[in-house]
């Protein structure tokens, strides 16, 4: 798109802490698997009788998805039907998710795994935000008190038309769908299998309380 007419806003970066127990293979294996991820970002639209998420494999790194709105969830006319595509790159270890919504808006997230931990976090810091559960295994610390570990680095933005970008606000923190990815690794960490993770992901329901445990429990900035 021509950024002449389009302006886009980015929210702060965000780093997490993978829970200890899942290896770079574990964690590859949820980020560049499109379908998993479908059920992840839009546990409500999957489970829906009425089908109303479909998938198209455009290519073999990228998903196409069309969505269509339950009525009366969202703006736009009852059944409009919203892009949104998943596109894997494996040497860079992420994965990104681009969403057409309403008004000629356009979100991107860049879901990316590192192994270096983020700039001005401290062990002390890092004991304090991360609140582990004794269930999880502490990661190790390095020389100069990093944790050693994976951590899950998150880039959001929004795109939109330059007439609205003033009305636009990218606000910091977590959105739903990375509070869905944050909890299904949590529950993979501590011994679930993935259908296991999915099924409870879909019983939290409309309540946040547990997914913003989860959040707590391994912010890292």
């Amino acid at each position: 798109m021509n950024s002449f007419f389009y302006s886009t806003k980015h929210a702060k970066t965000s780093y997490y802490h993978i829970p200890s127990t899942l290896n770079l293979e574990d964690v590859q294996q949820i980020l560049h698997n499109h379908s998993t991820l479908a059920h992840i970002f839009w546990p409500q639209l999957v489970n829906d009788p009425e089908n109303l998420l479909f998938e198209n494999q455009t290519g073999p790194s990228t998903t196409e998805i069309q969505i269509r709105p339950a009525s009366g969830s969202g703006p736009g006319p009852s059944g409009t039907k919203c892009k949104a595509s998943i596109t894997s790159h494996h040497e860079a270890r992420e994965v990104v998710v681009a969403e057409e919504m309403p008004l000629g808006l356009r979100m991107t997230l860049v879901y990316r795994v590192s192994d270096e931990p983020p700039q001005g976090i401290s062990a002390e810091e890092g004991d304090g935000l991360l609140a582990l559960a004794d269930s999880q295994p502490s990661t190790s610390l390095s020389g100069t008190g990093s944790r050693i570990g994976l951590y899950l680095q998150v880039e959001r933005s929004v795109m939109a038309p330059r007439p609205l970008s003033m009305l636009v606000k990218t606000t910091d923190g977590p959105i739903v769908k990375t509070k869905n990815l944050l909890f299904v690794l949590d529950e993979l960490g501590n011994g679930k299998k993935l259908d296991a993770a999915l099924d409870a992901l879909n019983e939290l329901g409309e309540s946040d309380d547990e997914g913003d445990e989860v959040l707590e429990k391994y912010k890292a900035d």
